[in-house]
């Protein structure tokens, strides 16, 4: 285990927590001031801005490594289950902020730990604590999409690990 990244997952999730009423409030606050579709439209071209660099970089990526057809297999079933899950399950599109915070998590512990499990199971654990302490704190019940989204975003990011950090494929650990 590398204990200088488990220092920096340890504080990346304090942060994650920690500015969850800020950052809905700030959603909140822009929502209401320049409207509805205004909001989605600029929700949904920020998705589409990060979206086809990261596309265009796993295709590159994919086809120069080790073993092309497993990678875009992986790839192409993770983005067919993000677009019926944002298609069906989202009903606010800053959910989407779910992929993106839990994929960097799943990535700063498969550095920390070099296992793909571990990583996995540490950053979904992370994923349901945080809608437990949410639903705690904004008293409403648990919201299973939430905890979907970021059990989605935590493969994703193991995904980003299993396809640019050089690890091998499709195994289960990553030693150096």
């Amino acid at each position: 285990m590398r204990k200088g990244f488990l220092v920096i997952t340890v504080v990346y999730t304090v942060l994650i927590i920690s500015f969850f009423d800020a950052v809905s409030r700030l959603s909140d606050s822009i929502y209401e001031l320049i409207g509805p579709e205004r909001y989605d439209f600029y929700i949904v071209g920020s998705e589409v801005v990060l979206l086809i660099p990261l596309v265009l970089l796993v295709a590159l990526k994919s086809f120069r490594g080790d073993s092309p057809a497993w990678k875009l297999s992986a790839w192409g079933a993770y983005f067919i289950v993000l677009y019926i899950a944002g298609s069906r399950l989202i009903i606010n599109r800053i959910e989407h902020i779910h992929y993106i915070e839990y994929a960097i998590l799943s990535m700063l512990l498969f550095l920390a730990y070099r296992r793909y499990l571990s990583a996995f199971w540490v950053g979904s654990l992370v994923g349901l604590l945080d809608e437990q302490l949410q639903a705690w704190r904004v008293p409403h019940p648990l919201d299973l999409n939430d905890v979907y989204f970021n059990f989605l975003g935590v493969l994703g990011g193991l995904l980003l690990a299993w396809t640019f950090l050089r690890t091998p494929a499709p195994g289960l650990s990553h030693r150096e």
